[in-house]
């Protein structure tokens, strides 16, 4: 009984340190995308509209072209990460030589800024000056225009750029997977002479599946949130056509100063988000 109560008083703190830190921003936020509120728009005095911002940003064409913008981002990183990060943590996984420098190199990027991964990509990519702008004009292809002042090129940037700067992350989580693996399934497939692939196939996917799970769950969250990389790099443009919703978001609060709307369609993510997040949970949990 009196270590009943001592570990609930040790939780205490815990607790009130969630209520302030996530609680409390998430209470308010949901408070003000009900209302019509912001620091420099006449009128907007924090008046309660009831649903109008949800409506407003259902009926709202720029957020489902960020959406969709983000969705394109996550199905074109998503794929390319996993299969690069499962051949890579793999390789990392033989312990062979020379592994430990590789792995040092493999990290790095994941240790930069996103900010400064911006800076990296737009140093590369200005016009006329960024060394692959100058070396696809070298070798004669012509563009037309700046890369990141055409839709397609722009937004293959931001996806090439996430791929490298978080691949690493994955490669992490897929590596402590297959440290963890069992032996034994592998010491009974190899006696009924399955060959590599039926083993990756048959044994190795099967038993990664919750982690491989998680590992997408993680990263389709995380570029829920893109921002640094598309503020630096596009500013979402051309137009709007590389905007996120994180970046619509921006915009709307900090560009508009409609803080009611743009909370709402924070309000939206977050949904979105835990809904991901329920599916993905639901999934592992049925493999367990």
């Amino acid at each position: 009984m009196i270590k009943k109560t001592v570990n609930f008083y040790f939780r205490i703190p815990i607790w009130v340190f969630m209520i302030l830190v996530a609680g409390f921003p998430i209470l308010y936020t949901i408070n003000l995308s009900f209302r019509k509120f912001s620091f420099a728009l006449p009128g907007y005095n924090g008046q309660f509209i009831g649903l109008n911002n949800y409506t407003r940003a259902l009926l709202d064409s720029h957020f489902w072209s960020s959406l969709g913008v983000t969705c394109v981002i996550i199905l074109f990183v998503i794929p390319i990460q996993l299969v690069a990060g499962f051949l890579i943590a793999g390789l990392l996984a033989k312990n062979l030589r020379g592994t430990k420098i590789f792995s040092t190199f493999i990290f790095l990027p994941m240790t930069i800024a996103p900010i400064v991964v911006g800076l990296i990509g737009r140093l590369l990519l200005v016009d006329r000056f960024g060394l692959v702008s100058w070396y696809l004009e070298y070798i004669g292809i012509d563009l037309g225009s700046s890369i990141l002042g055409q839709r397609i090129p722009a937004l293959a940037s931001i996806i090439i750029l996430d791929i490298w700067h978080w691949t690493p992350y994955m490669v992490l989580l897929l590596l402590a997977g297959l440290q963890a693996l069992p032996v034994e399934p592998y010491e009974a497939i190899e006696m009924e002479g399955a060959s590599k692939l039926q083993t990756v196939w048959y044994v190795t996917l099967p038993l990664l599946r919750p982690i491989l799970i998680t590992a997408v769950l993680f990263r389709s969250i995380d570029l829920f949130r893109i921002f640094d990389e598309i503020l630096v790099l596009t500013g979402g443009g051309p137009g709007s056509s590389t905007e996120s919703v994180e970046m619509f978001t921006y915009k709307v609060n900090f560009h508009n100063w409609d803080m009611g709307y743009g909370a709402s369609i924070g309000v939206i993510t977050l949904i979105m988000v835990l809904l991901m997040s329920l599916v993905a949970l639901k999934v592992t949990s049925k493999e367990t």
